[in-house]
């Protein structure tokens, strides 16, 4: 994502604070998918959150001062542990500009970390817009498909 996409997309992360996460969801490669709120089926079938912020690229959820999974652990091994995530309420966020570092505190003592790691994520434009990796962004009710656009509602 551009530094515009980024900010964007941080500024939808206050209507997450405050809600608890309902389900985790994992591709079996990289990304993983916190959904908040209440549940639904989706058009295609998937279930859906009220709110979900998905990351994709290097994660890790931490325990206390343990780390207890990672993006690069096998997904049959990293799912229990990612199912300690349900039902936990995210507290609050952190994103530490300039990179973009996406850190998401939940009550007792669990964080997920997100780490965006290509410099082209942030430009201030890019000439084709396949050259962007994304790392984390957010979805839901009420939330724009496109990821530019900023929230005028916090």
């Amino acid at each position: 994502m551009t530094i515009a996409a980024f900010e964007a997309q941080a500024s939808w992360l206050p209507l997450l604070v405050g809600m608890r996460c309902s389900a985790v969801q994992s591709d079996g490669m990289q990304m993983l998918s916190l959904l908040f709120g209440t549940l639904s089926e989706g058009v295609d079938g998937h279930t859906e959150g009220e709110r979900t912020i998905s990351l994709e690229g290097a994660w890790r959820v931490e325990h206390g001062n343990e780390v207890t999974v990672g993006s690069a652990d096998p997904d049959d091994e990293r799912e229990p542990f990612l199912q300690d995530l349900v039902d936990r309420t995210l507290e609050r966020f952190d994103i530490a500009r300039p990179g973009y570092d996406l850190t998401l505190i939940f009550h007792d003592a669990y964080v997920v970390r997100c780490f965006p790691i290509d410099s082209l994520e942030h430009a201030d434009d890019v000439e084709d817009a396949e050259d962007v990796e994304v790392s984390w962004w957010i979805t839901g009710l009420g939330i724009p498909d496109d990821w530019e656009t900023s929230n005028t509602l916090t």
